[in-house]
Protein backbone atom coordinates (compact mmCIF):
# COMPACT_ATOMS: atom_id res chain seq x y z
CA UNK A 1 0.00 0.00 0.00
CA UNK A 2 1.07 3.56 -0.75
CA UNK A 3 -0.38 6.50 1.10
CA UNK A 4 1.33 9.62 -0.22
CA UNK A 5 0.20 13.05 -1.28
CA UNK A 6 1.01 12.82 -4.99
CA UNK A 7 -1.93 12.92 -7.38
CA UNK A 8 -3.61 9.57 -7.75
CA UNK A 9 -1.57 7.66 -5.19
CA UNK A 10 -3.91 8.14 -2.27
CA UNK A 11 -6.94 7.02 -4.26
CA UNK A 12 -5.08 3.83 -5.20
CA UNK A 13 -4.45 3.19 -1.51
CA UNK A 14 -8.14 3.71 -0.73
CA UNK A 15 -9.17 1.19 -3.39
CA UNK A 16 -6.67 -1.31 -2.01
CA UNK A 17 -7.92 -0.92 1.54
CA UNK A 18 -11.51 -1.47 0.48
CA UNK A 19 -10.67 -4.49 -1.67
CA UNK A 20 -8.70 -6.22 1.08
CA UNK A 21 -11.53 -5.60 3.54
CA UNK A 22 -13.62 -8.05 1.55
CA UNK A 23 -13.78 -11.69 2.69
CA UNK A 24 -12.54 -12.94 -0.69
CA UNK A 25 -9.28 -11.01 -0.14
CA UNK A 26 -8.90 -11.66 3.54
CA UNK A 27 -5.62 -13.48 4.30
CA UNK A 28 -4.06 -12.22 7.55
CA UNK A 29 -1.16 -10.39 5.86
CA UNK A 30 -3.35 -8.39 3.47
CA UNK A 31 -5.89 -7.67 6.17
CA UNK A 32 -3.12 -6.48 8.46
CA UNK A 33 -1.73 -4.18 5.76
CA UNK A 34 -5.19 -2.71 5.17
CA UNK A 35 -5.70 -2.06 8.88
CA UNK A 36 -2.25 -0.42 9.09
CA UNK A 37 -3.10 1.98 6.26
CA UNK A 38 -6.37 3.07 7.89
CA UNK A 39 -4.96 3.42 11.39
CA UNK A 40 -1.94 5.39 10.16
CA UNK A 41 -4.00 7.84 8.10
CA UNK A 42 -4.49 11.29 9.61
CA UNK A 43 -6.50 14.20 8.21
CA UNK A 44 -7.52 13.01 4.74
CA UNK A 45 -10.18 15.60 3.93
CA UNK A 46 -7.80 17.45 1.60
CA UNK A 47 -7.76 14.45 -0.76
CA UNK A 48 -5.69 14.41 -3.90
CA UNK A 49 -5.31 17.46 -6.07
CA UNK A 50 -6.14 19.95 -3.34
CA UNK A 51 -9.21 20.73 -1.21
CA UNK A 52 -12.81 20.27 -2.22
CA UNK A 53 -15.09 17.29 -2.76
CA UNK A 54 -12.18 15.17 -3.96
CA UNK A 55 -11.19 15.23 -0.31
CA UNK A 56 -14.77 14.46 0.64
CA UNK A 57 -14.91 11.42 -1.64
CA UNK A 58 -11.57 10.16 -0.34
CA UNK A 59 -12.79 10.56 3.25
CA UNK A 60 -16.09 8.79 2.51
CA UNK A 61 -14.20 5.86 0.98
CA UNK A 62 -11.86 5.63 3.96
CA UNK A 63 -14.80 5.76 6.41
CA UNK A 64 -16.37 2.83 4.58
CA UNK A 65 -13.09 0.91 4.58
CA UNK A 66 -12.53 1.54 8.29
CA UNK A 67 -16.01 0.27 9.16
CA UNK A 68 -15.70 -2.88 7.03
CA UNK A 69 -12.31 -3.62 8.58
CA UNK A 70 -13.74 -2.99 12.06
CA UNK A 71 -16.37 -5.64 11.44
CA UNK A 72 -13.71 -8.13 10.33
CA UNK A 73 -11.21 -7.46 13.14
CA UNK A 74 -13.03 -5.81 16.04
CA UNK A 75 -10.17 -3.28 16.33
CA UNK A 76 -11.68 -0.31 18.20
CA UNK A 77 -9.12 2.06 16.68
CA UNK A 78 -10.78 1.52 13.29
CA UNK A 79 -14.17 2.52 14.68
CA UNK A 80 -12.62 5.60 16.27
CA UNK A 81 -11.02 6.52 12.94
CA UNK A 82 -14.39 6.19 11.18
CA UNK A 83 -16.11 8.35 13.82
CA UNK A 84 -13.41 11.04 13.67
CA UNK A 85 -13.44 11.18 9.86
CA UNK A 86 -17.25 11.30 9.81
CA UNK A 87 -17.26 14.22 12.25
CA UNK A 88 -14.68 16.04 10.10
CA UNK A 89 -16.52 15.33 6.86
CA UNK A 90 -19.78 16.55 8.37
CA UNK A 91 -18.20 19.68 9.84
CA UNK A 92 -16.44 20.60 6.60
CA UNK A 93 -18.90 19.53 3.90
CA UNK A 94 -22.42 19.07 5.35
CA UNK A 95 -24.90 21.57 3.88
CA UNK A 96 -27.18 22.61 6.74
CA UNK A 97 -29.41 24.63 4.42
CA UNK A 98 -30.17 21.95 1.81
CA UNK A 99 -29.03 18.69 3.41
CA UNK A 100 -26.36 16.31 2.15
CA UNK A 101 -22.63 16.68 1.61
CA UNK A 102 -21.62 19.56 -0.68
CA UNK A 103 -18.75 19.80 -3.16
CA UNK A 104 -17.29 22.83 -1.39
CA UNK A 105 -16.28 23.30 2.22
CA UNK A 106 -18.25 25.47 4.61
CA UNK A 107 -16.20 28.68 4.55
CA UNK A 108 -18.52 30.94 6.51
CA UNK A 109 -18.98 34.57 5.57
CA UNK A 110 -21.40 35.58 2.77
CA UNK A 111 -24.11 33.11 1.83
CA UNK A 112 -22.99 30.99 -1.11
CA UNK A 113 -24.66 28.37 -3.27
CA UNK A 114 -23.13 25.01 -2.41
CA UNK A 115 -23.53 22.36 -5.09
CA UNK A 116 -24.10 18.77 -4.03
CA UNK A 117 -25.03 15.53 -5.81
CA UNK A 118 -25.72 11.86 -5.20
CA UNK A 119 -24.72 10.85 -8.73
CA UNK A 120 -21.75 8.57 -9.32
CA UNK A 121 -19.00 9.59 -11.72
CA UNK A 122 -15.73 7.70 -12.20
CA UNK A 123 -15.93 7.16 -8.43
CA UNK A 124 -18.94 6.50 -6.20
CA UNK A 125 -20.57 9.63 -4.82
CA UNK A 126 -19.74 10.66 -1.26
CA UNK A 127 -23.45 11.10 -0.47
CA UNK A 128 -24.22 7.61 -1.75
CA UNK A 129 -21.36 6.04 0.19
CA UNK A 130 -22.24 7.83 3.41
CA UNK A 131 -25.80 6.46 3.57
CA UNK A 132 -24.62 2.98 4.53
CA UNK A 133 -21.65 4.26 6.56
CA UNK A 134 -23.86 6.52 8.66
CA UNK A 135 -26.27 3.64 9.18
CA UNK A 136 -23.40 1.40 10.29
CA UNK A 137 -22.19 4.04 12.73
CA UNK A 138 -25.69 4.31 14.14
CA UNK A 139 -25.87 0.54 14.68
CA UNK A 140 -22.43 0.50 16.32
CA UNK A 141 -22.84 3.56 18.53
CA UNK A 142 -26.56 4.26 18.91
CA UNK A 143 -25.90 7.93 18.03
CA UNK A 144 -29.17 9.15 16.50
CA UNK A 145 -27.42 11.94 14.57
CA UNK A 146 -25.92 9.36 12.21
CA UNK A 147 -29.33 7.84 11.46
CA UNK A 148 -30.86 11.29 10.95
CA UNK A 149 -28.19 12.31 8.42
CA UNK A 150 -28.56 9.06 6.49
CA UNK A 151 -32.32 9.63 6.26
CA UNK A 152 -31.75 13.25 5.22
CA UNK A 153 -29.51 12.18 2.32
CA UNK A 154 -32.15 9.70 1.17
CA UNK A 155 -34.89 12.29 1.38
CA UNK A 156 -33.18 15.22 -0.34
CA UNK A 157 -31.90 13.21 -3.32
CA UNK A 158 -34.84 10.83 -3.82
CA UNK A 159 -36.39 13.23 -6.34
CA UNK A 160 -33.37 12.83 -8.64
CA UNK A 161 -33.94 9.10 -9.16
CA UNK A 162 -36.51 9.21 -12.01
CA UNK A 163 -34.14 11.18 -14.26
CA UNK A 164 -30.74 9.99 -13.00
CA UNK A 165 -31.14 6.44 -11.71
CA UNK A 166 -28.41 5.10 -13.99
CA UNK A 167 -25.90 7.36 -12.21
CA UNK A 168 -27.22 6.67 -8.70
CA UNK A 169 -26.25 3.05 -8.10
CA UNK A 170 -24.39 3.81 -4.85
CA UNK A 171 -27.36 5.83 -3.57
CA UNK A 172 -29.74 2.92 -4.30
CA UNK A 173 -27.36 0.46 -2.64
CA UNK A 174 -27.44 2.66 0.46
CA UNK A 175 -31.22 2.66 0.46
CA UNK A 176 -31.28 -1.14 0.11
CA UNK A 177 -28.81 -1.46 2.99
CA UNK A 178 -31.05 0.54 5.32
CA UNK A 179 -34.27 -1.15 4.14
CA UNK A 180 -33.14 -4.80 4.14
CA UNK A 181 -29.80 -4.99 5.95
CA UNK A 182 -29.03 -7.73 8.44
CA UNK A 183 -27.43 -7.05 11.81
CA UNK A 184 -25.51 -10.14 12.90
CA UNK A 185 -24.48 -10.06 16.55
CA UNK A 186 -22.06 -12.62 18.00
CA UNK A 187 -21.66 -12.78 21.77
CA UNK A 188 -18.55 -14.62 22.90
CA UNK A 189 -14.95 -14.22 24.05
CA UNK A 190 -12.52 -13.24 21.31
CA UNK A 191 -10.12 -15.90 22.55
CA UNK A 192 -12.69 -18.69 22.23
CA UNK A 193 -12.23 -20.75 19.04
CA UNK A 194 -15.99 -21.25 18.87
CA UNK A 195 -16.48 -17.47 18.60
CA UNK A 196 -14.05 -17.35 15.70
CA UNK A 197 -15.91 -20.21 14.03
CA UNK A 198 -19.14 -18.19 14.18
CA UNK A 199 -17.32 -15.13 12.82
CA UNK A 200 -15.91 -17.18 9.95
CA UNK A 201 -19.39 -18.52 9.14
CA UNK A 202 -20.45 -14.91 8.54
CA UNK A 203 -17.30 -13.61 6.85
CA UNK A 204 -17.23 -16.54 4.42
CA UNK A 205 -20.64 -15.53 3.03
CA UNK A 206 -21.23 -12.77 0.49
CA UNK A 207 -23.61 -10.50 2.41
CA UNK A 208 -23.28 -6.95 1.07
CA UNK A 209 -26.09 -5.65 3.28
CA UNK A 210 -24.94 -6.90 6.65
CA UNK A 211 -23.46 -5.41 9.80
CA UNK A 212 -21.36 -7.76 11.92
CA UNK A 213 -20.85 -7.03 15.61
CA UNK A 214 -18.96 -9.16 18.14
CA UNK A 215 -19.48 -8.57 21.85
CA UNK A 216 -17.58 -9.84 24.84
CA UNK A 217 -19.78 -11.52 27.50
CA UNK A 218 -21.26 -8.78 29.64
CA UNK A 219 -20.74 -6.13 26.95
CA UNK A 220 -23.92 -4.60 25.64
CA UNK A 221 -25.25 -2.93 22.55
CA UNK A 222 -26.73 0.58 22.46
CA UNK A 223 -30.13 0.84 24.11
CA UNK A 224 -32.82 0.31 21.48
CA UNK A 225 -30.81 -2.17 19.39
CA UNK A 226 -32.96 -5.26 18.70
CA UNK A 227 -30.24 -7.49 20.24
CA UNK A 228 -29.86 -5.36 23.36
CA UNK A 229 -29.54 -7.64 26.37
CA UNK A 230 -28.89 -10.81 24.32
CA UNK A 231 -26.40 -13.17 25.96
CA UNK A 232 -24.56 -16.44 25.36
CA UNK A 233 -26.68 -19.56 25.60
CA UNK A 234 -25.50 -22.46 27.75
CA UNK A 235 -22.08 -20.88 28.15
CA UNK A 236 -21.40 -21.13 24.41
CA UNK A 237 -20.69 -18.25 22.01
CA UNK A 238 -24.01 -17.33 20.42
CA UNK A 239 -25.10 -15.55 17.27
CA UNK A 240 -28.29 -13.57 16.60
CA UNK A 241 -29.51 -12.49 13.16
CA UNK A 242 -31.52 -9.29 13.40
CA UNK A 243 -33.51 -7.34 10.84
CA UNK A 244 -35.40 -4.14 11.55
CA UNK A 245 -36.67 -4.55 15.14
CA UNK A 246 -36.60 -8.35 15.55
CA UNK A 247 -33.92 -11.02 16.01
CA UNK A 248 -33.69 -14.72 15.34
CA UNK A 249 -33.55 -17.40 17.99
CA UNK A 250 -30.05 -17.88 19.43
CA UNK A 251 -27.63 -19.84 17.21
CA UNK A 252 -24.59 -21.61 18.65
CA UNK A 253 -23.64 -23.83 15.69
CA UNK A 254 -21.48 -22.35 12.88
CA UNK A 255 -23.13 -24.74 10.42
CA UNK A 256 -26.62 -23.60 11.42
CA UNK A 257 -25.52 -19.97 11.18
CA UNK A 258 -24.04 -20.49 7.72
CA UNK A 259 -27.21 -22.25 6.55
CA UNK A 260 -29.40 -19.50 7.99
CA UNK A 261 -27.42 -16.88 6.07
CA UNK A 262 -27.68 -18.88 2.85
CA UNK A 263 -31.46 -19.28 2.96
CA UNK A 264 -33.79 -16.43 1.98
CA UNK A 265 -34.33 -14.12 4.93
CA UNK A 266 -37.98 -14.08 6.08
CA UNK A 267 -39.72 -10.74 6.32
CA UNK A 268 -40.21 -11.24 10.03
CA UNK A 269 -37.56 -13.10 12.01
CA UNK A 270 -38.58 -15.21 14.97
CA UNK A 271 -38.10 -13.27 18.20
Amino acid sequence: FFFQAEDGIRDVAVTGVQTCALPICNPPKLLGDAVAVVVAAGDITEGTGGPGMVGGITTANMIRAALILFEATGDQMLLERAKDWTNTLTREFWDDAQGGYAFSREKGGPIQLRTRSAGDTQTPSANGLMIASLARLYFFTGDQQHADRAETILRVFAGDLPQSYLQMGTFMNGFEFIATGLQIVIVGPKTDARTNDLMEAVLSRSLPNRVLMRLEPGENLPLGHPAFGKTMQGGAPTAYICQQATCSAPITSPLTLAQSLTLPVPRTLAS
